[in-house]
């Protein structure tokens, strides 16, 4: 890997208060699924932690004066989704040694109203700005959908589709809902885009339960069918190696 990544997992959200599934992104996004107020404070704690990490690792011999800096090329594409403009086909690096090089953590959030939240309250503990850039939304992240039948039903729902994920990754759950296998493929694409955007950066990635687990199996073990046992809790900040 050619930056350094880190895993926050949503706080707790309305919809776990509730222990109900909401997982499509009709839903996801309403403000009546957002934060809680424990979820608003871990969201707060882990954007404290991850600066304190920042702060040891960037003293660190891994990451000393020696370390080249970060490299980040932005498309006016990206540009535009962040501030809401039209793009325009052109090119711009950031290079080492410059002053926004120097800015070193991007941030990348699923679209749901739980997950955004807490990567906003996140940033404000880590120096960002309100509409920084350097926080955008990467629709791969969002909510494995569970499928139309399971949607704003009872969360215990989930060990049975669990099983069925341990038994076969290309089976998603009835109602249009994504395997494993479907979740992993998007991650992919989205680890594949920031690894050739960026370059000696630091990256969060602000998502949720499934969809983090998938992504450290896909990543970090390979054992798919074993997902859950790599689950984050609400509000848990992970380092991926």
């Amino acid at each position: 890997m050619r930056n350094n990544y880190w895993l926050l997992r949503h706080g707790r959200s309305k919809a776990n208060e509730a222990g109900i599934i909401v997982s499509s992104l009709a839903n996801g996004l309403k403000q009546e699924f957002a934060l809680t107020a424990k979820g608003q404070q871990q969201a707060t704690a882990a954007g404290k932690l991850l600066a304190a990490q920042l702060a040891a690792l960037a003293t660190s011999s891994i990451n000393g004066p020696e370390a080249p800096g970060c490299f980040a090329v932005e498309t006016q594409e990206t540009k535009a989704a962040a501030l809401g403009s039209r793009p325009a086909r052109a090119e711009t690096a950031t290079q080492p040694g410059s002053a926004a090089a120097e800015r070193q953590l991007f941030m990348y959030s699923s679209p749901f109203s739980r997950a955004f939240e807490t990567a906003s309250l996140a940033a404000a503990e880590l120096g960002f700005q309100s509409c920084d850039p350097r926080l955008q939304v990467a629709p791969e992240l969002r909510e494995r959908f569970f499928g139309d039948a399971l949607e704003l039903q009872s969360d215990s729902n989930y060990p049975r589709v669990w099983q069925q994920d341990a038994n076969d990754l290309t089976v998603g759950p009835s109602g249009g809902g994504e395997s494993v296998m479907d979740v992993s493929v998007r991650l992919q694409q989205l680890f594949s885009r920031l690894e050739q955007q960026h370059a000696g950066c630091n990256i969060l990635l602000v998502a949720h339960g499934d969809t983090l687990s998938i992504l450290w199996a896909t990543l970090e073990t390979n054992d798919l069918k074993a997902h859950r046992q790599h689950g984050l809790q609400t509000g848990e900040l992970r380092r991926l190696f």
